[in-house]
């Protein structure tokens, strides 16, 4: 070989990084270059078979490759293309450049994005990529809302008045619900501060550790005004009628209600010895619960809600009769009345027992939507039953379905030891 051959072949030579290629390997990478294409092309065969394509578009009018003419394009046809592109309709409002991968998906420089499909079902597309354009700019507006927080999509949740679950209802953003931000500031509050509610904060922490806490939901209503707990549907409501004190006084008094289902002491306590609790017994505990749940509103009114303006003691409608408002009662006088005593100052003055024999003995009136009383006649309101009977009634389901009721509290009792990670004696003190 001569010297002039040598350094030819030198010449031949490209060095990239650490990999030598010369004319001869060159020549086989080409080869393999083909046959990839080859198979490329095969492979763009088969998606267009399954009705996919691979367009690209633009609308970036200072993109260059647009605005010159390109090598394979006579005269006339450039000048046809920047006049068609001149008079568009509709100028897409998306990224410069996208690529439509003929399968819902576009994807840009940000990011991929997926069209919407009643788009691709009804339309088809021509060569200016005007529909891809519309209804990519559509996608990424429907993309925008469901990317939103955790939190919007919950607050958007609890005004339409779905269930929220206690993880989902206490991430609610600041300022949809009284309850969740009343706690939050508790929270941050030390004892006697101003905000501070150890009621409030017991109260939550007692769903929050409750065994069926998984199955408890709140529910926003905001055509009502105050709405009992549904142990069926294991539902508390809140309603949108209520003020803000009476919506947090309210939600403790059904938090109550939902976390004591008197599982310990009506069916796992020893002392029974597998058998049912006696009537007394049963009252002690069941209208015991209702006595308590009272407590827990006036508790949370002393410490916190009395202290928003306007706000008013704890109050419950009765009726009475042969009275007028405060006034004793006058002799031979039968109409009722019904009044609203003060509950803190009964439980001031009595303590629970006061409570307590005034919810036995009170006669609530029916109410309608716009919780007045409703009359019974000229003389009267048409009443329910006094806490003490209706409870009084439940015994009957209570001894009918002690066995099955029996074996829930036992596997209530497992989970709370087993996934809570407590105690027997917590499950007996926390009242579930």
């Amino acid at each position: 070989m001569t010297d002039e051959q040598e350094i030819k072949k030198s010449k031949d030579q490209v060095k990239f990084g650490r990999t030598e290629y010369t004319a001869e390997s060159t020549a086989v990478d080409s080869v393999i270059a083909g046959n990839q294409k080859s198979d490329h092309q095969k492979r763009h065969q088969e998606m267009e078979k399954l009705g996919r394509d691979f367009n690209t578009f633009s609308d970036n009018n200072e993109d260059q490759s647009f605005q010159s003419l390109s090598p394979s394009e006579t005269l006339e046809e450039y000048q046809a293309r920047l006049a068609q592109r001149k008079v568009q309709e509709v100028k897409a409002k998306v990224d410069s450049f996208g690529i439509d991968f003929g399968n819902g998906i576009v994807e840009t420089a940000r990011d991929k994005a997926t069209l919407q499909t009643r788009a691709w079902q009804e339309n088809t597309f021509d060569s200016t990529g005007i529909l891809i354009a519309k209804t990519f700019d559509s996608s990424l507006e429907s993309a925008q809302r469901v990317e939103q927080s955790p939190e919007n999509v919950f607050r958007e949740k609890y005004f339409r008045g779905e269930s929220l679950t206690l993880s989902e209802f206490f991430q609610l953003p600041e300022g949809v619900s009284p309850v969740v931000d009343s706690y939050r500031l508790s929270l941050t509050k030390q004892v006697n501060e101003s905000g501070k509610s150890p009621t409030l904060e017991h109260s939550i922490f007692r769903l929050k550790n409750c065994p069926w806490g998984d199955e408890i939901k709140i529910v926003y209503n905001s055509n009502a005004g105050r709405k009992d707990y549904d142990p069926n549907t294991k539902t508390i409501e809140i309603g949108g009628q209520l003020d803000n004190a009476r919506k947090i006084e309210t939600f403790v008094h059904e938090a109550y209600h939902a976390t004591h289902r008197g599982f310990f002491k009506l069916y796992l306590d020893p002392i029974l010895d597998g058998r049912p609790a006696s009537v007394d017994d049963f009252l002690n505990v069941r209208f015991g619960d209702e006595v308590r749940a009272f407590i827990e509103e006036i508790k949370v009114n002393s410490e916190l809600t009395s202290h928003i303006n306007g706000a008013q003691p704890v109050t419950m409608m009765v009726i009475e009769k042969g009275g007028i408002a405060n006034l004793p009662p006058i002799p031979f006088f039968d109409k009722d009345v019904v009044n609203r005593p003060d509950l803190n100052a009964l439980y001031a003055r009595d303590g629970l027992s006061g409570i307590w024999r005034f919810l036995r003995d009170g006669k609530p009136p029916q109410t309608n939507s716009n919780d007045q009383p409703i009359k019974d006649g000229g003389q009267g309101f048409k009443s329910h039953e006094t806490y003490g009977q209706r409870y009084r009634k439940q015994y009957e389901w209570y001894q009918s379905t002690y066995e099955q009721q029996l074996q829930i509290a036992k596997q209530v009792l497992i989970k709370f030891t087993n996934e809570f990670h407590h105690t027997p004696e917590q499950f007996n003190d926390w009242g579930y």
